[in-house]
């Protein structure tokens, strides 16, 4: 989908959240992935279960971390996102009261 945004004779076109889509995707693949991975490794894993149970803590602590880290990169995306809409806002504002 586009977005066609034209204030005092000059026009901007941008993906309308196409980019916070992925990014939300991309958690979701992640976190899939390493429960996926996770159960896996169980099934295959011939050690203790002492020992499974520290590799699972181990790769769900490693998990927790990448998904910490999208979410922040999500975040920082959002509210960039946020800054520029209200800027166009503003800049709009302005152009109708002249």
């Amino acid at each position: 989908m586009h977005d066609h945004s034209c204030v005092g004779g000059h026009c901007n076109s941008h993906q309308g959240g196409s980019s916070d889509n992925m990014a939300v995707m991309a958690l979701g693949a992640l976190l899939i992935g390493g429960v996926i991975g996770a159960g896996v490794a169980l099934l295959f894993a011939p050690q203790s279960g002492e020992e499974t149970r520290d590799m699972i803590a181990k790769r769900a602590k490693d998990l927790k971390k990448q998904a910490e880290g999208k979410l922040s990169d999500f975040e920082d995306m959002a509210g960039d996102r946020a800054d520029e809409i209200r800027n166009r806002v503003k800049r709009a504002a302005r152009e109708l009261k002249r």
